[in-house]
């Protein structure tokens, strides 16, 4: 097995839990009810634990950030801007990074 190093870029996966219901097919922690404040606390959370990742992170470039879940779509854009922001204090997210965002088709128009 290759020894990954410093310089391997990193692909971020950030699970986003609320829905508008649960899925019966879903095994994944979601089905949380999408309440404003309880949004903001999970992304002030989702900050708070990337802020606290080893040192070994700094620096480190990222090529993928992946908001998955549940129905990231969900997520205030600021929610997601602090996230993000919060991802560039430790790492550095490369210029051609890609971003996805799962999204269930009834929250595309928010």
């Amino acid at each position: 097995m290759k020894k990954l190093t410093s310089t391997h870029p990193l692909a971020v996966y950030v699970h986003v839990p609320f829905c508008l219901s649960k899925c019966k097919y879903c095994d994944f922690v979601s089905g949380i009810p999408a309440v404003p404040e309880i949004m903001d606390r999970y992304a002030h959370t989702v900050s708070r634990e990337i802020e606290s990742l080893p040192r070994s992170f700094e620096g480190r470039r990222i090529r993928t950030i992946y908001f998955g879940g549940g129905t990231p779509s969900l997520l205030p854009p600021a929610n997601l801007d602090r996230i993000i922001r919060a991802l560039k204090k430790r790492c550095e997210i490369d210029k051609k990074a890609e971003f996805n965002l799962e999204m269930n088709p009834a929250t595309g128009e928010r």
